[in-house]
This record gives structure tokens, C-alpha cells and sequence, in this order.
């Protein structure tokens, strides 16, 4: 699966430099929780995306979570790099 991941990553990255993102993917990975939260935030229409992103932001900043965490968070509020980390994560989780 590591392989495969690697090879999406690689794929998406030459066309950007998101390590931020591939980062947010990684841990999305790795934790199935966060995992299957950033799925469901992603997959929501933008407008709906954009006020879950910002309340899901709002909890993570009252539970102290890291500023860079909610950095890269604010980034999703982009649609097009939202679609394409929803994108190289389904497939990925699709392919394990």
C-alpha cells in the first residue's frame, strides 16, 4: 500500500508543492479516525465544506491543537486543492 501511496503522491505533488497537504494525507493514513473525518469533510459540497472546515478549526483551536494543523486546514477552504486531496485520499485508502 506504501508503494501505491507513493506513487499517487508522487503523481499529484509534480503538479504542486503541497507538502502540507501530502503531510495532512499521511497522518490521515495513518489515523483512521482523522482519516474518515477529513473524507467527510471533503466530500461535502463547497459551501457546506467551508462552514464544517471552519467549525471543525474552531474546535481544534479550543482543544489546543497546533497551529500548523490548523494552517493546513485553512487551505482546504481552497476548492480545487480540497477536490484533489479528496481525491489521492479515496484512492488510496481504496487501494489497501
Amino acid at each position: 500500500m506504501l508503494k501505491k501511496f507513493l506513487q499517487i503522491v508522487l503523481t499529484w505533488t509534480a503538479h504542486t508543492e503541497d507538502d502540507d497537504i501530502v503531510t495532512l494525507i499521511q497522518v490521515a493514513l495513518d489515523d483512521a479516525a482523522l482519516g474518515d473525518q477529513l473524507l467527510a469533510l471533503l466530500s461535502l459540497p463547497q459551501t457546506a465544506r467551508a462552514r464544517r472546515l471552519h467549525q471543525w478549526q474552531a474546535e481544534l483551536r479550543d482543544e489546543g491543537a497546533p497551529e500548523e494543523l490548523l494552517t493546513i486546514l485553512a487551505r482546504l477552504e481552497d476548492e480545487k486543492l480540497a477536490n484533489q486531496t479528496y481525491l489521492v485520499l479515496q484512492k488510496v485508502r481504496n487501494a489497501g
